[in-house]
């Protein structure tokens, strides 16, 4: 059962929602397990053993923290990926690990373009994007999210990547742009992430929110999972465990109204039709919503 308040599915159901956008590092995409795979393997080959898991989580973390609220010109290579390379070095330092080339380098930067989404991913966007604009806004880079969103039959009506904008997220304009660019009002966006200070910063600009548990996302690592979900320091419009759950609260968010701004019961019907049809529904290029 969706985790969500009476109060708050009042207030999708008086306002009008257009677009989902979603966080996809933790949120979308399972980093920890393809990362710390791919570096295993690659440690075996020059016979390096130490806890990758624990690697990559101050790998990602050291990245996280360099990005975040920076100026996209002021980035290495203005993205992740450079971000990644750049703080490789001395994560690699404060590990005692000095047997890797600068190539091995390189093609360890390029792991985060090889790694799995959420079993729930592919699916949950799939019907969410039947009646609403569904897009990234993430700190990712376009090429890291486009190669893995093909990998995983992550299918898009927009992708908004960090790097296209001034700033990067928690930065105000990266929401507000992320809105204008999609054609909508920040309040007729949902911004959709595992992590509350994304929500925290996407409400302050207009946007509604839905949290998503991932409590693996960093792996066994139980204290790093908590913090990086921050869960007391937000309330979100919508907490969820999963993309599913996130479907059927959207069953109480508005449909499009006419120019008129009167509902068309019909639209509104087939809207949620779609959304409980799930895999079994029409796509738009058939003649018919089955409904049963």
């Amino acid at each position: 059962t969706p985790l969500y308040s009476s109060a708050a599915s009042d207030v999708y159901k008086r306002q009008l929602i257009k677009a989902l956008t979603f966080d996809v590092g933790g949120t979308i995409l399972d980093w920890h397990t393809g990362v710390s795979k791919q570096l295993e393997a690659l440690g075996k080959k020059r016979d390096i053993k130490i806890d990758w898991g624990s690697f990559v989580n101050i790998w990602r973390q050291a990245a996280s923290m360099r990005i975040i609220d920076s100026k996209t010109s002021d980035l290495p290579r203005g993205n992740i990926d450079g971000v990644n390379r750049e703080v490789l070095d001395q994560v690699l330092t404060d590990f005692g690990i000095s047997g890797f080339s600068n190539s091995d380098k390189d093609e360890m930067t390029l792991f985060w373009h090889q790694i799995p989404a959420w079993p729930d991913a592919a699916s949950g966007i799939k019907r969410l994007k039947k009646k609403f604009i569904v897009s990234t806004l993430t700190i990712l880079s376009t090429s890291l999210i486009l190669q893995n969103s093909r990998k995983e039959s992550l299918y898009w009506d927009s992708i908004i990547s960090c790097e296209m904008l001034e700033w990067y997220k928690f930065h105000p304009s990266a929401y507000s742009r992320c809105a204008e660019l999609l054609g909508c009002k920040p309040q007729e966006v949902v911004m959709v992430a595992a992590h509350n200070s994304d929500l925290v910063a996407a409400s302050k600009v207009g946007f509604r929110t839905a949290f998503i548990e991932r409590t693996q996302e960093y792996g066994e690592d139980k204290q790093m999972n908590e913090a990086a979900a921050e869960r007391d320091i937000f309330t979100p419009d919508f907490n969820v465990e999963n993309l599913e759950e996130l479907t059927n609260a959207a069953r109480n968010f508005h449909a499009e109204p006419d120019a008129d701004g009167v509902l068309d019961p019909l639209a509104d019907f087939l809207s949620h039709a779609a959304l409980e049809a799930g895999e079994a529904q029409a796509e738009a290029w058939e003649d018919c919503v089955p409904v049963s």
